[in-house]
């Protein structure tokens, strides 16, 4: 009985890791909302303001609008506020 147990928690685990693959898409492909990340060059992500957070080498975010040669993405971020005017609004 272990043995068909551990075999199914095997099967279980190959079918359910999740397989994906990256590929290139039109922009115009990409439905609105879509939760998607945008791989950049270093010099790309070397221009990004400093509170944008990234990845590696790309940008994650919400597809807001895409045009022919660029994408606006909505990308959440967070700040923290340390000093004398922060407070604890606990």
């Amino acid at each position: 009985m272990t043995r068909i147990r551990r075999s199914l928690a095997l099967l279980a685990a190959l079918l359910l890791s999740g397989c994906y693959q990256y590929f290139p898409v039109a922009p115009g492909a990409i439905p609105l909302e879509q939760e998607l990340r945008v791989f950049l060059s270093r010099r790309a992500l070397s221009e990004l303001p400093e509170g944008i957070p990234t990845g590696l080498n790309y940008v994650g975010g919400r597809l807001v609008r895409a045009t022919a040669d660029s994408l606006l993405l909505q990308v959440p971020v967070s700040r923290t506020v340390d000093g004398p005017g922060a407070r604890d609004l606990r």
